[in-house]
């Protein structure tokens, strides 16, 4: 059986999240203020995002991405509906 940090990595690391896929992406306003080529971009980094922190984390379920000089947290949640599903948030800290 795979750990929480291996679903969310496998998840994360594939790009298998947003739109028409089984792990939905959401985008708070204020990221969402802040264009597509940035989301875009964060989407990218999210995908292949590693720090220290990180790494240490268990659950690999939250990280600090920038875009534009911008700080954007993303956070990895179990969906309400399956623990084998993952929902994803773009956020910025104000707006936790």
């Amino acid at each position: 059986m795979s750990t929480t940090r291996e679903k969310n990595d496998t998840v994360r690391q594939g790009g298998a999240f947003g739109p028409d896929t089984e792990h939905p992406l959401y985008v708070t306003p204020g990221v969402q203020a802040l264009g597509e080529d940035a989301i875009a971009s964060l989407y990218l980094d999210c995908m292949t995002f590693s720090d220290s922190a990180f790494e240490d984390a268990p659950d690999h379920d939250f990280g600090v991405l920038e875009v534009s000089g911008i700080t954007v947290w993303f956070k990895i949640e179990p969906h309400p509906e399956g623990t084998e599903r993952r929902v994803f948030t773009f956020l910025l800290p104000e707006e936790h």
